[in-house]
This record gives C-alpha cells, structure tokens and sequence, in this order.
C-alpha cells in the first residue's frame, strides 16, 4: 500500500446503516461508506464511529486492496 492513500474519519451525522468517509487515493477524492454491519464484526464498541476508529488500518487496508480500485504501478 503507497503512502498516497489514505482515508478520512466517519462523517459525522452517521445516518441510516452506514458510516460515511473519504478516500484519498492520490489527487483522487472518492465517498466510500461502511456498513453498521460491517463493523459488527469488528465489534470493540457499541458505538460505530469508536470502533470504525479502533479499527481504522484494517479498514484503510481493506479500502486499498477492495474489488474494482484501480491499481497504479508504480
């Protein structure tokens, strides 16, 4: 993973079944979103934007590496 992609903190209001976010990849802006489910799994809190927090690396890997991102070499 390049240093160049990174993600942003949830978007406060949460609404629906999803936390909002941001990912940077380069000069590339994009939302991206998580579902509350989602971070179930990952579960260190009852608070979804703590345990977004809490697992914010797995979360950026995960985004990186996700289906249909385009992949530059470098």
């Amino acid at each position: 993973m390049n240093e160049s992609f990174e993600i942003s903190a949830p978007q406060k209001p949460a609404t629906g079944d999803f936390l909002s976010f941001t990912i940077l990849d380069g000069e590339r802006e994009r939302p991206a979103r998580i579902t509350v489910a989602a971070l179930a799994l990952l579960r260190t809190s009852d608070d979804p934007r703590e345990v977004f927090l809490a697992n914010f690396e797995r979360i950026r890997h995960a985004a990186y590496f996700m289906p249909g991102r385009i992949q530059r070499s470098i």
